[in-house]
């Protein structure tokens, strides 16, 4: 008798007994007898043993079939995958909109739940950083904090200001957001929306917030050098946007982010700004900077004035 001439009870019995989901998927391939009578069992073995990692795939790729065939056998909607995150960030971060309301209504899904080691924080911020405004709102409007910390870029608002999707922005403001929640990479919303050059995000957050101005936390000539270093590698401890602006070469924030200090900060400013600029090799900034009267031979840090900086940072000659 051929193999598939067999009774369902006994083709699945020898399913039952090919340990590797990949087999019993290969397996259940033959016909399409064989596909009906072994998808379910795939299902609920996968559910059952293997953590509902099927849901976690299906989230991300925009499944939707499949994401209700786990619903509907009790997978885990809040289980990691391989990455640290969750079938809800997945969903957000790759814009399904339909999943991401599917695993809602799931009464079992932790909507502020995080990513695990960092990730893309939650499905909010996820959402926030790639710009899906709908998903933003349908979280929002679920009841998404808007201020939870983690992941990336520390807050929904500072992913937002990052990718500079400004109506994300004011929707995250609107709701409260907090302007000065850090992340592993940014210290402030200011200085996410400046280290990717938005320009408009910018001057909105400057306009809600004016004394986001106010210089740094450390007077000490030498962290500001230091930080500006640690913003053009992507490292942590930022300490103003104005030295992630140097660091990064961005020059049509520069002027925007100047305009609200005093004269005599402005002038401090310009001196470091400069020297930084020139480190990095950003001809293009160093030119701006020197239009605006900045000081090149002022030398308030250790690592020496700006031609010094210039040959030290490999930058043109």
């Amino acid at each position: 008798m051929p193999l598939l001439a067999l009774p369902s009870e006994l083709l699945l019995e020898i399913a039952k007994n090919l340990n590797c989901e990949r087999d019993i998927s290969y397996f259940s391939l033959a016909n399409t007898h064989l596909h009906v009578l072994l998808s379910d069992y795939l299902y609920r073995k996968n559910v059952k043993e293997h953590d509902s990692k099927a849901l976690v795939w299906a989230a991300e790729h925009g499944s939707e079939k499949v994401v209700q065939i786990l619903l509907n056998k009790d997978a885990d909607v809040n289980n990691r995958g391989v990455d640290g995150n969750r079938p809800l960030q997945l969903a957000a971060h790759e814009g399904h909109e339909n999943v991401v309301r599917m695993l809602l209504s799931n009464s079992s899904t932790n909507i502020d739940a995080e990513s695990e080691a960092g990730g893309y924080g939650t499905a909010l911020q996820a959402a926030s950083g790639q710009g899906h405004e709908k998903i933003v709102e349908v979280l929002l409007d679920r009841g998404a904090n808007v201020n939870v910390e983690g992941g990336w870029y520390g807050s929904a608002l500072q992913a937002a200001c990052r990718g500079g999707h400004k109506k994300i922005v004011r929707t995250l403001l609107n709701k409260n957001a907090y302007v000065n929640a850090r992340g592993s990479i940014y210290d402030s919303a200011l200085q996410a929306a400046s280290a990717g050059g938005h320009v408009n995000v910018v001057k909105m957050l400057l306009d809600k917030y004016p004394n986001m101005h106010a210089p740094g936390r450390y007077s000490h000539a030498g962290y500001f050098w230091d930080d500006a270093l640690y913003a053009a590698s992507r490292r942590r401890d930022y300490l103003d946007a104005l030295y992630v602006v140097s660091a990064e070469g961005q020059v049509r924030v520069v002027q925007t982010l100047l305009d609200g200090y005093t004269e005599r900060w402005r002038k401090y400013y310009l001196a470091i700004m400069l020297r930084i600029a020139a480190f990095g090799g950003h001809e293009k900034l160093v030119r701006v900077l020197l239009d605006m009267n900045a000081d090149v031979n002022t030398q308030e840090n250790p690592k020496g004035t700006t031609l010094q900086a210039a040959f030290g940072g490999g930058g043109p000659e």
